[in-house]
């Protein structure tokens, strides 16, 4: 994708900020007249989420797929009932699922470096040869595994960039789509503080690249003319802006539990929301604080 490329056209894409031009009724649960879905279905590949025209979560296909609290109740069951080694062959089992979802886990925990095929292979309860059947070596497992998960989380954040609506519309849909993958996507604080957040994070590059110049560009362009036109702080660098979004919106929450017991009081996600958008909207200072520089 080229930032010389042909802009996006405008189309009146659903928002979590404002109601679409013509939103389509949402999927009700089954009724008395539906049968329910079936129990158990084949996982299909990571989707990116559609933005709800009520206001719900922005990411509830995508949190389903990435949130590890979901595999512990499904695929992974299987292979911890079993012992490791060789799979039966009247056993169904997909272990390339299998290893994608404890790769990223132990990615998250001990970063890129410090995983090992041997170690994904011992939580899938499977040998690091049944590894290198699906993948040839540690780096194609890894470059495998980030883009099947960052890639959904990639898009889901940055299609607001591309949204017909104005430049506070689009820093309030990035301030509450990124509030979702933090809460949600439950290995992923863990893995944006080692390998993007630190000096010596490796993936920020691969992460850039997932992003696209385009959706840079566009997300520039439009911090610049809100500040032509008077509704961002003309001290903000552009070019700032989205990192210092997901610093006020990730290093609250990991410090919620800390911070309550200090106070001495209970701070829920909507406390959370409203603080980082109070922050992210009016900022920390008066209005004649900018002066002092």
């Amino acid at each position: 994708m080229s930032a010389s490329g042909p802009k996006p056209q405008s189309k009146p894409t659903k928002t979590i900020a404002g109601k679409p031009a013509s939103a389509k009724p949402l999927a009700t649960k089954a009724g008395p007249d539906k049968p329910p879905p079936p129990e158990s279905q084949p996982m299909a590949e990571p989707l990116v989420p559609k933005i709800q025209a009520d206001g719900s979560s922005a990411l509830e296909g995508l949190a389903e797929i990435l949130d590890t609290a979901e595999w512990d109740e499904r695929e992974t069951q299987t292979a911890k009932r079993r012992p490791a080694g060789r799979i039966p062959l009247n056993e169904k089992v997909d272990t390339k699922e299998l290893l994608y979802r404890e790769a990223i886990c132990v990615i998250s925990e001990k970063g890129v470096k410090g995983a090992t095929i041997r170690e994904i292979a011992k939580r899938a309860n499977l040998t690091p040869a049944m590894v290198h059947y699906h993948f040839k070596d540690k780096a194609t497992l890894v470059s495998s595994t980030l883009t099947r998960y960052l890639k959904p989380i990639s898009d889901s954040v940055w299609e607001a960039a591309e949204l017909d609506i104005g430049p506070l519309e689009m820093l309030r849909e990035f301030h509450l789509r990124l509030s979702e993958v933090f809460t949600k996507v439950r290995w992923y604080g863990s893995f944006w503080s080692r390998e993007l957040a630190g000096v010596h994070g490796s993936q920020k590059p691969f992460m850039a690249s997932l992003i696209g110049e385009n959706r840079l560009k566009l997300f520039r362009e439009k911090i610049e003319l809100g500040q032509k036109q008077g509704l961002i702080n003309p001290l903000v660098s552009p070019e700032l802006v989205f990192p210092t979004l997901i610093a006020l919106v990730y290093l609250p929450r990991i410090s919620l539990e800390h911070w309550g017991k200090v106070w001495n009081t209970d701070i829920d996600e909507e406390t959370v929301r409203r603080h980082v958008w109070g922050t992210i909207i009016d900022g920390l200072a008066a209005k004649d604080a900018g002066k002092l520089k």
